[in-house]
C-alpha cells in the first residue's frame, strides 16, 4: 500500500496536465500513486492521460460524460489505496520535495490526521500572492485549535495544500457536494478539519496554484457563484449537530459572514445586479452573533456585519457607488 494517493481531476487541460503529472513524478519520495480522472474532456486531455498509463503507479479513470469537479473527485475516491490522500488540480503543480517532507514529518508525528502546507497563487509564472506561514513550520495543533486559526484566516489552507488520512475520509463519509460548483472545497475542508485530532503544518511553499481566465473562478459572475452561499448554512448545521464548541461556531459565523459579503461585493463589482435579490435571501449568517476579539479578522467582520445590519439597502448602495466611481476613474 502506498503512503500517498494523489487524486487529479482532468477536464480540458491538455496543455497544462503534463506539468501537473510531471511535478508528482519528480517527487524525491516514490511512495505514492496517482489517480487521473477524466471529466468528459472534449479536447485531447484523455489522450494525454492515457500516455502515462505505462507508469505502474498511475491509474487512468474515465468518468465521462462531464459531471463537474466535485463529481470527478468523488468518482476517484474508490480507486484510492494510499494511507493519505492529496488533491491536485490538473493545471497546478507541487514542488519536488513535498511528499518526502510530509513523510519525514509523519515519521516524527505518526498520529497526524492531516498535514497542511503552504501554497502560492501564480499568473503567467509570476507569484501574485502567497499563503505560507513560516512561523508555524512543523507545528502540531489539535484539530479545534487549527480550525480556529483557519477560520480567522490566520492559517490559510487550500483544498490542494493538505494531505489527509484516507481512513478519516471513509470513517466520516466525507464527499464533495456535487450540486455546489463553487465553495464545495471549503465545505469539505471545514468538515475534514473538524474531525481531526491532530493537524500538522509545514510552512514552506509546496503547492503552486495557477490562475487561468478559463477556470471556473475566472468566469464572470453567474448563478454558479450563488451556490457557495448555501455551503455555510450546511456547515453551520453540520457543526451544530455534532456539538462543536462555541468558539468554533462563532468563528465560523465570522468567516461565513465575510464570505457572504465578499460574494455580494463581487456581484456588484462585476455589475451583475440581477443577482442581488437572490443573494439578499441568504443573508441569515450576517445576522448571527460571531466571535468577538481584537484580532484584525474579528474586527473587520464586526464592522462590516454591523454596517450591513443597520441598512442592507444603504450598504449595497455604497458598494454600487464605489463600483461606479472605480469604473469612471479608469
Amino acid at each position: 500500500m502506498p503512503l500517498f494517493s494523489i487524486l487529479i481531476p482532468c477536464y480540458n487541460i491538455e496543455n497544462d496536465l503534463p506539468n501537473a503529472i510531471e511535478s508528482v513524478l519528480a517527487q524525491t519520495c516514490s511512495n505514492y500513486e496517482i489517480i487521473l480522472v477524466n471529466d468528459g474532456s472534449t479536447d485531447n486531455t484523455f489522450q494525454v492521460m492515457k500516455s502515462y498509463e505505462h507508469y505502474e503507479r498511475i491509474k487512468v479513470v474515465d468518468n465521462s460524460p462531464n459531471k463537474g469537479l466535485a463529481a470527478t473527485r468523488n468518482a476517484g475516491f474508490k480507486y484510492l489505496t494510499g494511507e493519505y490522500v492529496l488533491f491536485l488540480d490538473g493545471d497546478d503543480t507541487y514542488s519536488p520535495d513535498l511528499l518526502l517532507d510530509i513523510e519525514q514529518f509523519l515519521q516524527r508525528h505518526p498520529n497526524l490526521d492531516i498535514v497542511s502546507f503552504g501554497s502560492g497563487r501564480f499568473c503567467d509564472g509570476k507569484l501574485i500572492s502567497d499563503f505560507v506561514h513560516p512561523e508555524h513550520h512543523e507545528c502540531v495543533f489539535n484539530g479545534h485549535d487549527f480550525m480556529k486559526l483557519h477560520l480567522k484566516r490566520k492559517l490559510k489552507q487550500h483544498i490542494c495544500s493538505f494531505a489527509m488520512k484516507l481512513s478519516l475520509l471513509r470513517k466520516h463519509e466525507l464527499w464533495f457536494d456535487e450540486e455546489t460548483p463553487v465553495g464545495e472545497d471549503q465545505e469539505f475542508q471545514i468538515k475534514a478539519n473538524f474531525h481531526c485530532r491532530e493537524i500538522g503544518y509545514l510552512g514552506k511553499m509546496y503547492f503552486k496554484y495557477n490562475v487561468r481566465d478559463t477556470s471556473l473562478m475566472g468566469e464572470p459572475f453567474n448563478r454558479k457563484r450563488l451556490t457557495t452561499l448555501n455551503v455555510f448554512e450546511r456547515v453551520y448545521s453540520y457543526l451544530r449537530q455534532r456539538k462543536a464548541d462555541k468558539a468554533i461556531i462563532k468563528n465560523l459565523i465570522n468567516y461565513s459572514s465575510i464570505e457572504y459579503l465578499s460574494v455580494l461585493n463581487k456581484c456588484i463589482k462585476q455589475g451583475a445586479y440581477e443577482f442581488i435579490d437572490d443573494i439578499r435571501k441568504t443573508d441569515r449568517v450576517v445576522h448571527l452573533n460571531g466571535a468577538l476579539g481584537f484580532d484584525k479578522f474579528s474586527l473587520i467582520s464586526l464592522v462590516l456585519k454591523t454596517a450591513y445590519r443597520i441598512s442592507p439597502s444603504l450598504f449595497i448602495a455604497i458598494l454600487k457607488t464605489k463600483n461606479l466611481n472605480r469604473n469612471a476613474s479608469r
